[in-house]
This record gives C-alpha cells, sequence and structure tokens, in this order.
C-alpha cells in the first residue's frame, strides 16, 4: 500500500537542476517519514505474543532513498522474519515440523504491508494519518536553507 505522489518524481528532477543539495533534502524527509513508522512500530511488535518479538523489534530499520520511505528488518536472525512475517513450519530438535507451531501462519508471497504481523497495523495507520500537506511542509523546511528568499 504505497502512497504515489502523481508528479513528485519531475518535481524533485527540477529541483535538483536549480540546487543539487534537493535530492539529500528529500532523503531527509523521507527518512522522517521512516522514523515515524519505525518508532510507532518497535512497540507493537515487541508486544507480540509470539517469540522472539524483542528480538524482532531490534531489528526493525528506518532507510530512505530520495524518492522513497523503507522499513528494513535487518538481522541473520531467523526469528525477525519469522516474527514479521509468519512462517509455514518450524524446527523441533533439528527437525523442520511442517505447521506454524509458536509462530503466526505465513502471510504468503503476496502480502500487503497491513498483513505484516506487528508493523503491518501501524503502517497504515501512519499512513493514512499522513497528509501530503505535512509532507510538503517537511519538503519545504528541508529546502529553506537552499532558497533564502
Amino acid at each position: 500500500m504505497p502512497v504515489v505522489v502523481e508528479g513528485l518524481d519531475e518535481f524533485r528532477r527540477e529541483l535538483r537542476r536549480v540546487d543539487k543539495r534537493a535530492g539529500k533534502a528529500f532523503q531527509k524527509v523521507n527518512k522522517k517519514v521512516s522514523e515515524r513508522v519505525v518508532s510507532k512500530g518497535k512497540p507493537a511488535v515487541r508486544g507480540l505474543s509470539s517469540p522472539g518479538g524483542s528480538i524482532a523489534a531490534g531489528g526493525i530499520r528506518p532507510r530512505a532513498r530520495q524518492n522513497r520511505a523503507t522499513i528494513a528488518f535487518l538481522g541473520s536472525n531467523p526469528t525477525i522474519r519469522a516474527t514479521i512475517f509468519g512462517t509455514r513450519s518450524h524446527m523441533v530438535f533439528g527437525r523442520r515440523i511442517s505447521g506454524s507451531g509458536p509462530w503466526r501462519p505465513w502471510i504468503g508471497k503476496s502480502w500487503q504491508p497491513e498483513q505484516l504481523y506487528g508493523i503491518g497495523p501501524v503502517i497504515k495507520t501512519t499512513m493514512d494519518g499522513f497528509a501530503l500537506d505535512e509532507y510538503m511542509d517537511s519538503v519545504l523546511d528541508a529546502l529553506a536553507p537552499a532558497f533564502p528568499d
């Protein structure tokens, strides 16, 4: 459920022609968006009843590029992925057993962000409440040093 703003790519391109710092300004704003979701999402994931909620919460990181805000699930511990995405099977004494066991069921290949366990509802409610005006105000604030008038 990405939020797509039509014309934003062209707007960014034109701003970069005027000032090279514009790209960094967009990246900073996108980082704020992802930080907002992560700050609300970590407690939700930590509070999951499945094992490893606190481990998974520690692996959630905000990421941003000039054209997108993302959330990364970092770490080599399979607990992180199993907590967020669920699992089809689990290990018992080194043997793979079908069924999710103590974990939630796997959400599937064609999942939507709101289906993610713990953080999915947070993404949905945060982005539903996030207005385009708020985003553009943040962009203009970030660009203010480049355009002092």
